[in-house]
């Protein structure tokens, strides 16, 4: 009731009735469908609510009843459950338009759900920010002071992406909040490039790393095992021992 100023009960909410085909001239049903013709497939609804006689209704019962409104700039209001029961609209090849059409109007004003901690600047709505407030990043236990522009009740501001961690951060005013943002890393943590040998041996230099070539699997567990179990030479000392427990047997038998 607090977003619709007229909404009721309705009484004529046993019988479906349908809908009216809409007024395809319309700014919102432009170019809704690739073809549009006067006998076209309607739905029919049981209405549960009532607002009374909205004029510019985009949907309306063949009584003249509004059936979809925009009652608020990017509210809208259906008068029936989208349920088989009350409505057929759901069913209808009108519906998906519809509706891609209601959130297409829409996502000109939704903020993004994230920014990235190397985009260059944000701008964030901070309601009645006064020019000489600052407003301050507090999150994740740490609390920043990017660089900043507000004008009127529009922040702009650059985010501290060397320092700051992703996570979800509020921004406050020392009074209040008056935003909360969610800044997730930079998208080259995806990035599957292998790093050169050279590279790692720049970045690793002061842990003396050792470095493992192999084309195949066999070389490389021939590697490791050099490494870290060493050369097996107690054949060789066997064999040598062998030998000269062979070589002294001889002797002893000539002599």
């Amino acid at each position: 009731r607090s977003l619709v100023m007229n909404l009721n009960l309705a009484t004529n909410d046993e019988v479906k009735i349908p809908i009216q085909t809409p007024d395809f001239s319309r700014p919102f049903f432009k170019d809704i469908l690739e073809k549009t013709k006067d006998n076209i497939s309607m739905p029919s609804a049981r209405i549960k609510w009532s607002w009374g006689n909205d004029r510019n209704a985009l949907l309306k019962l063949i009584d003249g009843t509004p059936y979809l409104s925009e009652v608020n700039p990017n509210i809208y209001i259906v008068a029936s459950p989208l349920a088989d029961e009350y409505s057929d609209l759901q069913t209808n090849a009108l519906f998906v338009p519809v509706m891609y059409r209601i959130a297409n109007n829409r996502r000109h004003n939704i903020a993004p759900l994230f920014y990235r901690l190397n985009t260059d600047e944000i701008v964030l709505p901070v309601g009645d920010a006064q020019k000489n407030q600052v407003l301050k990043l507090v999150g994740n236990g740490k609390e920043y002071i990017p660089e900043q522009r507000i004008f009127g009740s529009i922040a702009s501001m650059s985010i501290p992406g060397a320092s700051v961690e992703p996570g979800h951060y509020y921004l406050s005013n020392d009074i209040m909040t008056v935003a909360t943002i969610a800044l997730n890393a930079n998208t080259n943590e995806s990035d599957l490039t292998p790093v050169s040998e050279k590279e790692l041996s720049n970045l690793l230099a002061d842990y003396n790393p050792i470095f493992i070539n192999g084309s195949n699997l066999e070389d490389f567990e021939v590697k490791i095992s050099n490494e870290f179990e060493g050369i097996m030479l107690w054949r060789y000392f066997l064999a040598i021992a062998l030998l000269f427990l062979f070589i002294e047997a001889l002797l002893i038998r000539i002599l």
